[in-house]
């Protein structure tokens, strides 16, 4: 062996260390098995936690910090917001690019409307399996629907977290004819007999909140279920019922009656 008492010695302390540091990590994960919201591991190398987040380099844990690789967006425009909104970016779950660059179109904000959908799909309630549920999603839209793009602007899981689709700035394709003048934004389940979780609905409102204070949804903006502008079960019969109750639905516009702004 070439390897110097010295040397030998510095590798094992080395390695003990990295293996206190894996095992605090796994007994934190064993803790709470569906939720890594305090969780943050910077500087790691090899790390893998649940199917999608790859880290590299030293691993640290700090367990006061947001969730892991999460964009986190606190209201600029008044010191005294009681609105802090995270939303998991595109890039955290793994989103394909839109297949034509040239195709993509931005909305003129303020939009107008904001219109509520649900995905009819199966819902979820770790950030993991709703990486994995909105990456299928896209999937649907792009190679099924042939569209440019997930069609949604914005998603919201039953764990009550926020998946970025198309975002704030580029026209979506989840309401025809309303697609230019509103943000489309999707539970991530399916509605029809059930509610999505009380967290993801505050979240939902909380949201649209904060649109409106960052200036892309307009103060007197309309509300909308995705059936008052298609002939469509969305956003599912009991959250349909749910959002009524909410501030700033409009039940003059429905598929006979279309708000006078949409374009033909």
């Amino acid at each position: 062996c070439h390897l110097t008492k010295r040397k030998i010695i510095s590798r094992s302390i080395r390695y003990i260390v990295l293996f206190q540091e894996i095992v605090e990590l796994s007994n934190i994960i064993n803790k709470k098995p569906s939720n890594y919201e305090n969780i943050q591991i910077y500087k790691s190398k090899n790390v893998h936690i649940g199917d999608v987040t790859h880290i590299n380099g030293p691993v640290y844990i700090n367990q006061f910090t947001p969730t892991i690789n999460q964009n986190i967006i606190v209201n600029q425009k008044t010191q005294n917001s009681t609105h802090r909104v995270f939303i998991v970016s595109r890039r955290t779950w793994l989103a394909q690019p839109p297949l034509d660059l040239d195709d993509v179109q931005f909305l003129k904000k303020p939009v107008q409307y904001v219109i509520i959908s649900h995905s009819a799909s199966e819902e979820a309630y770790t950030q993991t399996e709703n990486n994995l549920i909105v990456r299928l999603i896209q999937q649907f839209h792009i190679e099924s629907r042939q569209w440019n793009d997930i069609s949604y602007n914005f998603l919201i899981g039953a764990d009550g977290s926020i998946y970025e689709g198309r975002g704030w700035d580029v026209v979506g394709a989840h309401a025809f004819r309303y697609n230019n003048i509103s943000i489309g934004i999707c539970f991530v389940g399916c509605y029809i007999k059930k509610l999505p979780p009380p967290s993801a609905i505050a979240k939902a409102k909380a949201f649209i909140k904060y649109g409106v204070e960052i200036g892309a949804i307009a103060e007197d903006y309309k509300l909308l279920g995705h059936c008052q502008c298609s002939s469509t079960e969305s956003p599912g019969r009991k959250l349909f019922e749910e959002i009524k109750t909410w501030d700033h639905w409009d039940e003059s516009v429905s598929i006979t009656n279309p708000s006078p702004l949409i374009t033909q």
